[in-house]
């Protein structure tokens, strides 16, 4: 859906490189997976399944324009299982990481209030969200209070419908 190109009959691989490939002669793309999957060895079969696939079936395409393909797994559980040496998580070669192996970005951190109420803050430069003050401090403190809520604010203020009622809540 974010490639905006349908899919006739059943999702594959083979597709999605046609889909991807076209794009990719006009411009980088990104994409956010939100999560592996559930399965203990997610890591393990992301990689088997469905990275090394695409990549074949890219590979299979004729190269045309410049554009980049970014993708990132934003998964907030442990991944287990070791993935064939096909994840690189030693920050020292990361710049020598490519495609055939893929770079694991460092774990995040707790955040706090003052940095959730200065992000909210900065999406009226950019998105166009503008949340008065009292509003953002109440989604501050909501999105960090320690009551087993995920570590991923972003995935928490989803849930809660914040994105979609977002622009009908201008100043508050």
């Amino acid at each position: 859906s974010e490639l905006r190109e349908p899919v006739i009959g059943e999702a594959a691989i083979e597709a999605l490189a046609v889909a991807v490939a076209a794009a990719l002669a006009r411009r980088s793309l990104v994409f956010i997976q939100r999560s592996a999957g559930q399965q203990a060895q997610r890591l393990l079969h992301f990689c088997q399944d469905f990275w090394q696939p695409l990549l074949a079936a890219l590979a299979r395409r004729p190269a045309a324009g410049s554009g980049r393909l970014y993708w990132f797994v934003v998964d907030h559980a442990c991944l287990a299982g070791e993935c064939g040496g096909a994840v690189c998580s030693d920050e020292a070669n990361g710049g020598a990481v490519d495609c055939e192996r893929l770079l694991a970005l460092p774990e995040l951190g707790a955040i706090t209030a003052s940095q959730v109420r200065t992000w909210l803050g900065e999406l009226r430069k950019s998105v166009g969200i503008d949340l008065g003050a009292d509003r953002r401090q109440q989604i501050a403190d909501y999105a960090t209070h320690p009551d087993g809520n995920p570590a991923n604010v972003y995935d928490r203020l989803q849930r809660e419908g914040f994105w979609a009622n977002a622009t009908s809540r201008k100043g508050q």
